[in-house]
């Protein structure tokens, strides 16, 4: 049986998203966080159905009636109510991977990214989820190797590229030699070569670096990257050297990766006065669309639209808001997790 582990550009049945609460981090500002989710929401679900999960059952006829009144399908919603810690469902969703003649979803551990936030009731979501019946019969498995999802970026063709720095830290895995988790990523995803960066976490990140802050296929010959022009913003030194990285990448056939800079915003502080990292790389794939974050600066928020148009010039490039976001220090793709196998009907 093969196993391929597809890229985000093909075709999606779904884009799941875990809703914000009263007992989140995000609490101090909810309201402006919801906004952004939302925003994002109805530009995903008039495309593709969404799957949200609310700690608060109470809430979900309010989210229905908001998405509905934003013209999003009904017969698109897919709501559930399971408990959870936080928003980022891109590292505590479900892995989609194709076997041969089905998908099949894949459960890793998740542990908070290494022990900094509670994580135990997201690390259960996914077979809460799985055992209510909401990915319809799509099998699941449960890998017992702590991984993210915002740590993997693959081009669908068997490369996956992955920061060192934060895949292979000492708080995940512990005890686990690197051999071991590259062959559990060669197994379980069907990866045949990964490309390794090792890049330090940038200011306010509390990923240790997650991939899809720094860089991302953008098809099978390009890599778009976090870029600085500004030898004064505090991550000039790490972005030029994931520049430097990945000019020594080469693709399949031997030759160099076409790169693509995203300049990051200029930097801002958060309302508690701590850094956030601005990354455009942390768009998010829609069917016939990107949805790229906004950090309300006009100029730098065109500059990465232009940038990704380039880059997918037959989807529309949408701005959104991604500001209340990125106080809890992660943006619109970390927010997210597409799938591709149906949901349930019911």
């Amino acid at each position: 049986m093969t196993t391929r582990f597809p890229a985000e550009w093909e075709p999606q049945s779904a884009l799941q998203l875990s809703w914000p609460h009263s007992q989140t981090d995000c609490a101090r500002n909810l309201s402006a966080v919801e906004d952004s989710l939302f925003a994002l929401a109805a530009e995903a679900g008039r495309r593709q159905d969404l799957l949200i999960n609310c700690s608060d059952a109470l809430q979900l006829p309010r989210i229905r009636h908001c998405l509905v009144a934003a013209q999003v399908p009904a017969e698109h919603l897919h709501l559930a109510s399971m408990p959870t810690n936080d928003i980022w469902v891109r590292d505590h969703g479900p892995i989609s991977v194709r076997q041969s003649d089905h998908w099949q979803l894949l459960d890793f551990e998740f542990n908070g990214w290494g022990g900094k936030y509670p994580a135990e009731l997201d690390n259960r979501l996914t077979a809460r989820l799985h055992a209510g019946g909401v990915f319809a019969t799509t099998p699941l498995a449960h890998p017992q190797l702590e991984l993210e999802g915002g740590n993997l970026e693959t081009d669908g063709a068997g490369t996956l590229l992955a920061n060192r720095h934060s895949l292979l830290h000492h708080s995940r895995n512990p005890g686990r030699a690197p051999g071991w988790v590259e062959s559990e990523l060669k197994k379980w995803l069907g990866i045949e070569r990964i490309l390794w960066l090792d890049v330090p976490d940038l200011e306010g990140d509390d990923t240790d670096g997650h991939i899809d802050v720094l860089a991302r296929f953008a098809g099978s010959e390009t890599i778009v990257f976090a870029a600085c022009s500004d030898p004064g913003h505090p991550d000039y030194t790490k972005l030029e050297l994931l520049h430097s990285q990945l000019l020594g990448l080469r693709g399949r056939d031997g030759r160099p990766y076409r790169l693509v800079p995203l300049e990051v915003a200029p930097p801002m502080s958060g309302a508690l006065g701590q850094a956030m990292p601005l990354s455009y790389v942390n768009y998010v794939l829609v069917n016939g669309a990107v949805l790229c974050p906004g950090y309300a600066n006009a100029t730098a928020d065109r500059a990465a639209m232009r940038a990704l148009q380039g880059c997918f010039p037959e989807r529309q490039v949408v701005m959104v808001p991604a500001l209340p976001l990125v106080e809890h220090g992660g943006s619109l793709h970390c927010a997210t997790m597409q799938l591709y196998s149906p949901l349930s009907t019911t």
